[in-house]
């Protein structure tokens, strides 16, 4: 049975997706060629994999944002400049060509509003800056990640870097503009709640949905019960949970909280194995 798992966007609980790969690594559900993709922080959890990045490394770069804004008197508005910065304090030089010659699919969602209205889910990368700039994109949530509504890309003429094939060439007009780009959530429909689709761009047989809110509550009904791994909430504490989650999401978290959100998304995947294998 081959899987493709599609992480969901998730905020600061990135560390969530993070326990979650390393368990299903730990169990050989998730190898160099098993299929993945991801909105915000999903496609910043799936980035890090694809490259191999130990998860430590991973959760203390989360832990070092986390004390970051909190100098700078919190979270919104000042993400993407702490992600950027982080990113390239923990990829290496050739993280690019790390992910191109993997050998199972690797995509990085996000919407391009202008000059042309399209859902990219960008799968190949010219350069460890290309590489980057599609993780950002794909986190650049409207007055959250940043003050503003949108990011703007300008494409680096004097290196011929475009973004995908058909961009190539010089009678192709929209090469030349910059382009307006925003988070991955808003790439698929409502009830995919921002994990991207793979049938356009590799074969799965079973898609598994990865996130870090339980999917009943957010509305992401696209797969099967099944084909779940989110946190389990019983109904009487949903309230009460799901505030402390979205919290967490969007404030500023302790070490503690931090490394919880990793164990968490670790045992959530363990249970999903087991159920998987009692089949």
């Amino acid at each position: 049975m081959k899987f493709g798992f599609s992480f969901s966007p998730g905020g600061l609980l990135l560390p969530y997706h993070v326990g979650v790969m390393t368990s299903l690594s730990e169990r050989g559900y998730i190898t160099d060629s098993t299929p993945l993709a991801g909105s915000s922080a999903g496609a910043i959890a799936v980035a890090a994999q694809g490259v191999g990045i130990d998860a430590q490394s991973v959760v203390e770069s989360t832990i070092r944002i986390n004390k970051k804004c909190e100098e700078m008197g919190g979270a919104s508005g000042r993400l993407l400049p702490l992600l950027n910065e982080e990113l390239n304090h923990i990829l290496p030089s050739d993280a690019h060509q790390i992910v191109n010659e993997r050998e199972g699919f690797i995509g990085l969602a996000f919407k391009e509003f202008f000059p042309q209205e399209k859902n990219v889910l960008q799968s190949s990368f010219v350069s460890r800056d290309d590489f980057i700039e599609a993780v950002c994109n794909s986190s650049m949530f409207p007055f959250f990640s940043t003050n503003w509504p949108f990011i703007l890309r300008i494409s680096d003429f004097s290196l011929g870097i475009f973004k995908d094939e058909s961009e190539k060439g010089f009678s192709n007009l929209s090469s030349f503009l910059p382009r307006v780009v925003v988070d991955g959530y808003f790439t698929v429909p409502r009830d995919r709640f921002g994990c991207p689709e793979f049938s356009s761009y590799c074969e799965v047989e079973r898609t598994i949905t990865v996130s870090v809110f339980p999917h009943e509550s957010i509305g992401l009904t696209a797969s099967e019960k099944a084909d779940r791994i989110s946190t389990q909430i019983p109904k009487e504490d949903q309230g009460q949970q799901l505030s402390t989650l979205f919290k967490r999401a969007t404030k500023v978290s302790t070490e503690e909280v931090v490394c919880e959100m990793y164990e968490e998304g670790f045992a959530d995947a363990v249970r999903w194995i087991k159920e998987e294998e009692t089949k």
